[in-house]
C-alpha cells in the first residue's frame, strides 16, 4: 500500500441523513476524476483557533482518502490518500 500525504482543494457531495441524523461524503471529485464512496470510516472534529474542522475516513473502490472540511469558508481539502485498497 502507498500512502501520500497532499494539500489539495477537492469538490465533496454531502449528504445528510435525516433518519440517521448523520452527515456523510457520497463522492469527492479530484483531478477531474469523479470516485464514489463506498465505504465511510472515523469521522472527527478539531479546532484550530475560532475554526472548526470535520475529518472524514472514506474508502471508493481504488482509494483511502482523508478528507477534511473548513466550517468557516466550507472548503474542502484531501489531506491524504492511499492505494492498493
Amino acid at each position: 500500500m502507498t500512502t501520500k500525504n497532499l494539500d489539495e482543494a477537492v469538490a465533496v457531495n454531502l449528504v445528510y441523513d435525516d433518519k440517521l441524523k448523520k452527515v456523510f461524503p457520497k463522492w469527492v471529485r479530484w483531478n477531474n476524476r469523479l470516485y464514489p464512496v463506498t465505504k465511510v470510516g472515523l469521522h472527527h472534529t478539531y479546532k484550530q483557533g475560532e475554526v472548526l474542522y470535520h475529518v472524514f475516513s472514506v474508502i471508493t473502490k481504488t482509494l483511502f482518502m482523508r478528507l477534511v472540511l473548513n466550517t468557516k469558508n466550507l472548503n474542502w481539502k484531501l489531506e491524504q490518500i492511499a492505494d492498493g485498497i
